[in-house]
């Protein structure tokens, strides 16, 4: 027997009856009074109203809807309650399984919905097979013994210390994000098992203390963890632990404390993960830390606080607005929405109207739950084809779809049968047709405009560098990246001991020689004076060689210009020192070592990498708009001089900075040939600071395209031929 046909005569005994199996807390919502029904079957947990309260405890299966509204008068005098609105809150706390009908033929019905909830659970993985729960362990008594510990760990001491750590740690991570990114996707793209075991292993560990802080807290403050077990995520070991019992505590604050202490774990460890990698070199302790780091900002950050997905974030708000259940009531707010926009009448509505936020957060939180879904999917399909795991990506994707289309279509469906016996609203179905008629003709044929934003490198068209003309040491350094120098102006000091020594020994054998020719002509002995003349012109040709070595020494500008770096391609090798960048002074550099470069500050360019599927849209000639990372409020123009095929096999010494953050972010796949084309553009004005190496992002206008064309394409390069992009 279903809700609706419960009976509806007044006087007659309605025969309900409340469960009496059912768990009770008294809490303070908002300053208001209510009850918090934690259901031992299900194991949902629900709030209700104290008339819902008393309604739930005086239904024993005799007494009737009219009775049943004078003692709710009678305890609340102060309202005003009729047998249909009894009826109502009788209805809403039959679907949440507080109350049975002593009708036959309810085991039928009880049998029916025992049997949907074991078939959702069993199949629960095919919905989400990036989370599978097994309830295989149980380490409740784990949790009896580590008891003490989070009595240690929870106190005001911990938590400042920890704030601090957390701090810390975050401003360093911020300060060297453009280290970490780079290191990221080197380490993403190299595409190895034992990559894809370091972070498999690694979100398993950071998932464990992650749960076990929701479980400590849960324990500290006397609530219960209700299931605690193993599960898969991701295919990797972890633990999961539902708190949902600390509805039941009368302190906000300690509700709040233990949401959030599996975030405040892990962040912690990222903390210690930061605080390692930042002292460690490359080396497999750094590459641990660093896919930790990884894992625990990335964890925490991204999922484990946003409100929209059901994790921490989720718990948190809930909360924090005292609304037990939120999720499964902002759904079926959204569900009534509709469902009073396509329909006369509503039945089975609730006693209490909800906020307009909860319809508003169920409708924000389906969209970015879809978003996330196809990022997701398309993420772990290019990860795992690259891996040769294309058939375990695509089982995976296909049941995250089947999940979610699964969802909308029950939502659907108990839409349509809790109100279509009132009949359809024409003017609401219109309304409805109407919005999604015009949704769907602006996702098919309304263009969207594009652009490409190349990240580009400013750069001089004619830059000579200057190089150290001896081997030896340098001593000083003269000028800095940036600085104007005139011709001839002394750039740097480069010692060299032994050409010093050779100098020194070459003028006391002067010396000597011409103590040699002194002593010949007072001996009168000419033939000796002829030997020691030829020998002391030898040594003063050698002297003036030696002079003519020393002035090397003192390395000076060939010409007017800009001090600039010297560009990666013009260096011997990757690990040949950076003279202006590393703070070289005392370092030993070796004959012909590039100092730096005189740029010739009247003929810049801009250089960067344009994608093959953009290089259509452009051509030689054509007026573009660029910004200076460094002035991004200002527009500057200039004109394409030149776009050339730029093929690499992983080339990287042949590009630009630029260039290779703009490669890096387009590694996909772990594809090794990409296609793109280096393009050279001329700006018409520039601004006082430039300089080489200056950043910049040309902003060049592409061919229009549709939702749909752009939904195709995303489509086809994330599960089609991911391999080609």
């Amino acid at each position: 027997m279903s809700a609706n046909s419960i009976p509806i005569v007044e006087d007659r005994p309605l025969p309900v009856r409340g469960r009496r199996d059912l768990r009770f807390e008294q809490v303070r919502f908002a300053g208001e009074v209510s009850w918090i029904v934690s259901d031992p079957v299900s194991g949902d947990y629900h709030r209700i109203s104290p008339v819902q309260y008393l309604l739930l405890q005086s239904l024993d299966g005799l007494t009737s809807l009219a009775a049943l509204a004078r003692t709710i008068e009678r305890v609340f005098p102060f309202m005003t309650v009729s047998s249909g609105d009894v009826q109502r809150d009788i209805q809403d706390l039959h679907t949440k399984n507080f109350c049975v009908v002593d009708r036959t033929g309810q085991h039928a019905v009880i049998d029916e919905r025992a049997t949907k909830r074991e078939k959702r659970q069993r199949f629960s993985w095919l919905r989400n097979p990036l989370f599978i729960s097994l309830s295989l362990v149980d380490v409740s008594g784990l949790l009896s013994a580590l008891a003490p510990v989070g009595r240690l760990i929870f106190t005001r001491d911990v938590f400042a210390l920890t704030a601090a750590l957390i701090a810390v740690a975050t401003f360093g991570l911020v300060a060297q994000v453009e280290q970490l990114a780079l290191e990221t996707t080197a380490l993403l793209a190299g595409g190895s098992w034992s990559t894809l075991a370091l972070f498999w292993v690694t979100i398993g560990l950071a998932k464990v203390c992650h749960e076990f802080g929701h479980a400590l807290a849960c324990r500290r403050f006397g609530a219960y963890c209700s299931d605690i077990g193993v599960a898969l995520l991701l295919f990797s070991p972890c633990l999961y632990c539902d708190v949902s019992d600390a509805w039941r505590l009368p302190n906000k604050t300690h509700r709040l404390i233990i949401g959030a202490a599996g975030v405040w774990f892990e962040l912690t460890l990222m903390s210690i993960g930061f605080f390692v990698w930042s002292i460690t070199l490359p080396g497999p302790i750094h590459t641990i830390a660093l896919c930790w780091l990884i894992v625990t900002s990335v964890g925490a950050v991204l999922f484990n606080l946003n409100p929209l997905l059901r994790y921490d974030g989720y718990h948190l708000l809930a909360d924090y607005f005292e609304t037990p259940n939120l999720r499964q009531r902002a759904r079926t707010a959204v569900r009534k929405m509709f469902g009073r926009m396509l329909f006369r009448g509503e039945s089975g509505r609730a006693s209490t109207p909800e906020p307009l936020w909860i319809p508003i957060y169920g409708m924000l939180s389906g969209l970015y739950q879809m978003l996330m879904l196809l990022f997701i999917a398309q993420m772990f399909f290019r990860w795992s084809s690259g891996y040769g795991l294309g058939a375990v990506a695509t089982l995976a994707v296909a049941g995250m779809v089947w999940g979610q289309m699964r969802n909308w279509g029950n939502a659907m469906r108990l839409t349509f049968r809790e109100q279509s016996r009132s009949g359809f609203r024409p003017a609401g179905a219109m309304l409805m047709l109407m919005l999604f008629g015009g949704v769907g003709y602006a996702f098919v044929a309304v263009p969207i405009p594009r652009f490409a934003v190349v990240p580009s490198e400013l750069e001089p068209t004619s830059a000579p560098l200057v190089f150290s003309a001896i081997p030896g040491q340098l001593i000083d350094l003269h000028v800095a990246v940036g600085e104007r120098v005139e011709q001839g102006q002394l750039i740097a000091t480069v010692r060299s001991r032994p050409l010093e020594d050779s100098a020194i020994t070459q003028q006391t054998r002067i010396g000597r020689l011409r103590t040699e020719q002194a002593r010949r002509i007072a001996m009168r002995d000419h033939a000796g004076l002829i030997l020691a003349s030829a020998a002391f012109e030898n040594a003063a040709e050698v002297r003036e060689q030696l002079t003519e070595h020393q002035r090397k020494c003192e390395v000076r500008a060939p010409r007017a210009g800009i001090i600039g770096p010297v560009p990666d391609s013009d260096r011997r090798s990757k690990t040949e020192i950076d003279v202006l960048a590393d703070g070289a002074i005392g370092a030993f550099i070796d004959r012909g070592t590039p100092l730096c470069s005189v740029n010739d500050e009247s003929q810049w360019r801009l250089a960067g990498l344009l994608n093959a599927e953009e290089r259509d849209a452009v051509g030689e000639q054509d007026e573009i708009e660029f910004r200076f990372v460094a002035e991004p409020e200002t527009v500057y123009r200039g004109r394409i001089i030149r776009i050339l095929p730029f093929v690499t096999d992983d080339g990287r010494e042949e590009m630009t900075r630029a260039e290779r953050l703009a490669d890096a972010v387009g590694l996909q796949g772990g594809a090794k040939h990409r296609r793109r084309y280096r393009i050279e553009v001329v700006p018409h004005e520039l601004p006082e600071f430039a300089t080489r190496g200056l950043t910049a992002e040309i902003r060049i206008p592409l061919r229009s395209r549709t939702a749909f064309e752009f939904s195709r394409r995303w489509f086809h390069e994330s599960f089609v031929a991911p391999e080609l992009h």
